[in-house]
């Protein structure tokens, strides 16, 4: 089956080539999973909607809630994706009915109050006018239809970050280097950023101005030393997301053999010796049409 970066990502380039990375993002992914869904209240017969689906996490999740007479329908702007999540459905000979769609989330090719509940993860970090998005799924809902999603909240942490950071660390002996390396990141201000545009306080605004009610937002904001965080390694290999390189792909195009050498040893010894910070913002929201 052919792949694109999205699915290529999910598959590979997120986890950076290591397994018990992966086995370990799989575990909290499934935490979020599960509150997804315990949020969405799916009910015997729902049409769920999975928005941005990926692999089908929530999706498959969800399917057996449903029951015999409700139906998944699998949406996502990539076609790898959905064909994908089609193909391990057809090797469960599952009972539960599934629709596979390719669409994006600003204009969904469904008839207005057709569908009983939206899910979806991550999925508005990568769209820019999420207005449009939310204004979609309230039109398609129907009158006490439920929308369960997760975010993270990526502005925050460039709010509270020190300057001249990562992981922490003070990176301030290696800027030369640093400011090289970040010449292979796309440049965009973070008003045009999808990435960055937005922020708690602007989820709760374009649902409420989408026409939502029973809002429930629930943030969970933390810094914390991690003694045992992510290594130099799974840092160093995995692409945050599918729209960027790696750090290994970005200093591999931006520096010298030299410099190359300078900024992995530097690294390596902070990320694998010393404490790391986490410092994040994760979003849960739910919200009923009246």
């Amino acid at each position: 089956m052919a792949t694109d970066k999205w699915l290529d990502w999910i598959r590979k380039r997120r986890y950076g080539g290591n397994k018990i990375i992966a086995e370990e993002s799989v575990k909290q992914l499934s935490q979020v999973r599960d509150k997804i869904l315990e949020g969405a209240k799916i009910r015997e017969g729902d049409t769920v909607l999975d928005i941005g689906t990926g692999d089908g996490l929530l999706g498959f999740g969800a399917l057996q809630k449903v029951g015999s007479g409700g139906k998944i329908i699998f949406s996502d702007i990539s076609e790898s994706c959905v064909e994908a999540c089609k193909e391990i459905y057809s090797s469960m000979q599952s009972l539960n009915r599934a629709e596979f769609i390719v669409t994006p989330s600003q204009k969904l090719p469904f008839d207005d109050s057709s569908i009983d509940v939206i899910i979806f993860r991550s999925v508005l970090i990568y769209i820019k006018e999420k207005q449009d998005c939310f204004k979609e799924f309230y039109r398609v809902l129907k009158p006490g239809g439920r929308i369960s999603f997760f975010e993270p909240i990526n502005i925050f942490t460039k709010r509270h970050q020190p300057k001249a950071s990562f992981y922490g660390h003070d990176i301030s002996p290696i800027k030369d280097i640093w400011d090289k390396v970040k010449e292979a990141y796309p440049k965009r201000d973070d008003e045009n950023d999808p990435m960055m545009n937005f922020d708690e306080d602007d989820l709760f605004r374009f649902t409420r101005e989408a026409g939502f009610s029973e809002l429930l937002m629930t943030i969970n904001a933390l810094s914390q030393k991690m003694s045992e965080g992510p290594n130099w390694e799974f840092i160093f290999k995995a692409a945050p997301n599918p729209n960027v390189p790696s750090l290994e792909e970005a200093a591999n195009k931006t520096l010298s053999p030299e410099e190359n050498k300078r900024f992995v040893e530097f690294m390596k010894q902070k990320i694998d010796n010393e404490p790391s910070i986490q410092l994040i913002s994760l979003c849960y929201f739910n919200a009923v049409k009246e």
